[in-house]
């Protein structure tokens, strides 16, 4: 069975990700602590992918958590910072993934990301966001490549945004998402179609179904600006794998 990403942002229906969805995605402003979007899923044993995203960070680092009105349970699969652009001493931007099972499908299903411990003097908040993607096909029990105990993440000042991956099966979905979040528009990398893109200055989301192992295979957007970027890569393996 092929795994397929179906998308959902800011309350519009779900799409294939191999379509040319038209989407508002979930991004709220400086002055907020939470950010929300509606997910809607025509499949039972889906497995749900949030990215969470924070930028122009003012005070220490956030905290993401996760939450939704259908009741699934999240965890965190990694996370990732950069942006140390000597305006607070520290990094700025975060990006993190999330994940959860849903056995049944989800309809109008309220996915929140709060971010904590970061608000702002000035504003009371951070710009934060979030994109909430439904895969199918994937193996229900463990959904990620053995090979990968976590998400992995990179990030750099450059036109590039890229992170090495490798694998142990050869019938994997590849997916990552990056954020650049004052000025470039991302674009996928070799290989890849997009899920889901805003910009200038925001982030993008990917995916690549595979047929071989991959071996240190760079997972990498394009960026029409050298600019401060972070992104996280995972591959989630098929319920029909080959090992």
């Amino acid at each position: 069975m092929l795994l397929c990403a179906l998308i959902l942002a800011a309350s519009v229906p779900v799409l294939a990700a191999h379509s040319s969805p038209v989407f508002t995605p979930a991004g709220c402003p400086h002055t907020s602590n939470s950010c929300s979007t509606t997910l809607t899923t025509i499949h039972s044993n889906d497995i749900i992918i949030v990215y969470t995203f924070e930028s122009l960070d003012l005070q220490t680092s956030c905290t993401f958590t996760v939450q939704d009105t259908a009741g699934l349970t999240w965890h965190l699969r990694g996370e990732i910072s950069g942006r140390s652009d000597g305006t607070t001493g520290s990094n700025r931007d975060q990006n993190a993934e999330f994940w959860a099972q849903a056995p049944a499908p989800v309809s109008s299903d309220i996915v929140t990301e709060s971010i904590l411990g970061c608000a702002s003097i000035q504003y009371g908040g951070e710009y934060d966001g979030l994109y909430a993607i439904g895969i199918s096909g994937a193996n229900f029990n463990s959904p990620f490549d053995p090979a990968i105990s976590q998400a992995l993440g990179a990030a750099g000042y450059s036109n590039t945004p890229s992170v090495n991956l490798s694998t142990s099966n050869s019938n994997d979905m590849i997916i990552a998402a990056a954020q650049q979040s004052s000025f470039g528009n991302l674009s996928p990398g070799p290989g890849f179609t997009v899920i889901l893109a805003t910009g200038p200055g925001g982030a993008a989301s990917e995916y690549q179904l595979t047929s071989t192992r991959a071996t240190n295979v760079p997972v990498a957007f394009n960026d029409d600006t050298t600019w401060y970027w972070e992104e996280l890569a995972d591959a989630l393996v098929s319920s029909g794998h080959h090992s």
